[in-house]
């Protein structure tokens, strides 16, 4: 997925560090594999469902934190967004990418799979939120700035996935590399 499509794009920003993170070893021993050839990448078990620290993962030690269709999948959004905050830097960045609609076939399909949610009610009774509710969960989370595309009055707008760039207060973080729009 968004990893495959990363890496080739970070290889050659120099001292660069990619944590390469699941919830399942099975995952992370694949990913290994698979990207073997991209030395600055580390791999890692994480529950996003439990605190980052108490896992081994350092507080404020990341600029950027990448997850892409995986936050909606926790079964409470808010204590998830509570659990990374703290690994990234002041003006540290949480990139999202999520489905942003509800979606029927989805639910037929994977429903009896999603964990029993513990936030319904931050849902709205679906388990997909769209970028407002995420901006006010992200909000409650202690970021400041929070964006999405595409916007709300973009053509592209119905799509059913948004990009979801969420900032902590502080220092933003510099960039020794040109960013891509």
């Amino acid at each position: 997925g968004t990893t495959a499509w990363l890496l080739p794009e970070l290889k050659d920003v120099p001292a660069l560090e990619y944590h390469f993170t699941d919830i399942s070893a099975l995952f992370t021993r694949r990913a290994q594999q698979k990207f073997a050839d991209y030395d600055f990448v580390h791999y890692d078990e994480l529950d996003l469902e439990q605190e980052a620290q108490s896992q081994g993962f350092a507080a404020q030690s990341y600029d950027l934190i990448v997850a892409a269709n995986v936050i909606h999948a926790t079964r409470h959004i808010g204590r998830t967004l509570d659990n990374l905050r703290p690994l990234l830097k002041p003006g540290g960045r949480l990139l999202m990418r999520e489905i942003t609609q509800p979606m029927r076939l989805f639910d037929f399909v994977f429903g009896p799979l999603v964990l029993p949610l513990q936030d319904i009610d931050a849902r709205e009774g679906e388990l997909f939120l769209t970028p407002h509710q995420w901006q006010q969960q992200c909000r409650r989370a202690g970021f400041c700035k929070i964006a999405w595309l595409p916007q709300d009055d973009s053509p592209t707008a119905g799509m059913s996935e948004h990009i979801i760039l969420a900032t902590l207060p502080g220092q933003e973080m510099s960039t020794s590399c040109p960013l891509y729009t």
